[in-house]
């Protein structure tokens, strides 16, 4: 009962599905939700988006959404925050262009757009592609830095991020890197807040990569601020990044912001002020591919349009020919005829030699077979158990494998229920096989005749007395005959009676 009132008090994540996402619970954020599961429950909407719909999530997750809301969708959308709820929206480089989607319409209410470009990397670092950008001092909230160090609870061994800020002037500030794949920028006005930039070594420099806008009312029911983040690439907390730098701290930060699990000051010691204005630049490649006109202005068209052409920028003639031959004087070179050169062909294959030997064909490759030991299957029991004795050397170590190999080599295994093949099932097998051939014996009621005596075979001794043909004795005196108790042993009997059988 406890797991399911703890599985009930968890806060819930909503990840949406409807607008075909880039990333979601079972593409791209595996490793997200594994290590969001810890501590929240996880579920996703494959539904309208509808103010109603999202009564049963805490936190919903918009992750590289691809195609178009509504007007009614982004009503509800501005209504849940509006009431408290919390959203996280991630998208790609390229934004509205490569995805085909108009979040922009919704976020520039709250003062954010995502811009239609990619941050690159000037310099090469630790990671190869340009798009696979390291950013070491782009954090624009002190407050993030200073939640970056928190104690480890040792109950659920999560990060406990602290509410309290600490002040003092010997606080030493940390930076937070991270890695920022395949992103793009934001335009961040009041009432949002730019939480990270570029920084100075990615272009464009000092841009906003990810802001947050905070309700500056309290519901009455719940007693929340509505809170959106967006974030310019989707990449961040994927599965191939999420390890990376310092990206698992940010999503902790973020996620526990959004749960009001730690308090970020987002108005004091910011350092807005590195940011740069965006400026876009013409796209050279596209200009480069455009037909540029060869007339400027606006000029009368001559009834002759040959007169257009310019036939002196370009001629063939062998006006210039003289000069060259006067150069030969002044250079004091002789002139002489032109010889032939010989050509030298470059032979791309080597010459044809016939063959003197048959060609040697490849032949086939022998069979896949089995390969097996003729002296494990066909030896002797004997010489195998030998062979099992000389390889078993540890000790106590080997006892219980010996006891198995010898089971199957004496056939003990087939006879051995399943589930009941171990050592002491073979053991017990053996000593019961022992007990059952020891406690065969011949029937008390037989007799046998040998040499002269009777032989009669009782549970304690053997008793032998003479044997006497009474039928030949009819009308003779009566003979009273005394049994004679005579103890012979039990093994010395049996093989007498073996011999006499024999012979």
């Amino acid at each position: 009962m406890s797991n399911v009132s703890n599985e009930n008090n968890k806060k819930t994540i909503m990840f949406n599905l409807t607008k075909r996402e880039t990333h979601h619970t079972t593409n791209g954020y595996k490793k997200l939700v594994r290590k969001l599961r810890t501590n929240y429950q996880i579920i996703s909407n494959k539904e309208e988006i509808s103010k109603e719909k999202f009564q049963d999530a805490d936190v919903i997750v918009f992750a590289g959404s691809r195609g178009l809301f509504t007007k009614t969708e982004f009503e509800s959308m501005k209504l849940w925050l509006n009431s408290g709820g919390r959203i996280i929206i991630l998208s790609g480089d390229g934004s509205e262009t490569s995805n085909e989607c108009n979040i922009n319409y919704f976020l520039e209410e709250y003062g954010i757009s995502i811009n239609n470009d990619s941050v690159l990397r000037s310099v090469f670092h630790k990671y190869l592609h340009p798009k696979e950008v390291f950013i070491a001092d782009g954090v624009l909230v002190p407050d993030l830095a200073r939640k970056k160090a928190n104690n480890i609870n040792s109950n659920n061994k999560r990060p406990v991020l602290s509410k309290s800020l600490d002040n003092s002037k010997n606080n030493v500030i940390d930076k937070i890197t991270i890695v920022y794949p395949y992103g793009s920028t934001l335009e961040v006005q009041r009432p949002s807040r730019p939480l990270f930039s570029t920084g100075i070594v990615a272009y464009p420099l000092n841009r906003p990569i990810i802001a947050a806008w905070e309700s500056d009312t309290v519901q009455e029911v719940g007693g929340r601020r509505g809170r959106l983040v967006v974030i310019g690439s989707v990449d961040l907390f994927g599965d191939d990044w999420l390890d990376k730098e310092e990206n698992t701290r940010v999503c902790d930060i973020l996620f526990g912001w959004l749960f009001n699990e730690i308090d970020l000051d987002l108005t004091s010691d910011r350092q807005d002020s590195e940011l740069v204005e965006f400026t876009p630049i013409p796209n050279i490649e596209a200009i480069g591919s455009t037909i540029k006109p060869c007339l400027q202005g606006i000029e009368e068209i001559p009834k002759d349009f040959t007169k257009l052409f310019d036939t002196t920028m370009f001629k063939f003639d062998v006006d210039v020919i003289p000069k060259v031959v006067e150069s030969y004087e002044t250079l004091g070179v002789s002139h002489d005829q032109l010889t032939l050169i010989p050509p030298q062909f470059e032979c791309p294959l080597p010459k044809f030699i016939p063959a003197v030997f048959p060609p040697s064909m490849r032949d086939l490759p022998p069979p896949s077979l089995d390969q097996f030991d003729l002296d494990d299957n066909f030896a002797r029991e004997d010489i195998r158990l030998a062979q099992l004795t000389n390889k078993c050397t540890l000790g106590e170590e080997d006892l219980e494998y010996y006891i198995g190999e010898a089971g199957e080599i004496l056939g003990i295994m087939k006879d051995l229920s399943y589930g009941e093949k171990g050592a002491k099932n073979i053991l017990f097998h053996i000593f019961k096989s022992i007990v059952d051939y020891k406690k065969t014996e011949i029937d008390n009621d037989d007799v046998y005749q040998v040499k002269g005596y009777e032989y009669q075979e009782s549970s304690e001794y053997t008793i032998a007395t003479p044997a006497i043909n009474y039928n030949s004795m009819v009308d003779g005196p009566t003979i009273e005959a005394t049994n004679l108790p005579i103890h012979l042993p039990k093994v010395d009997y049996i093989s007498n009676k073996s011999r006499e059988d024999k012979k």
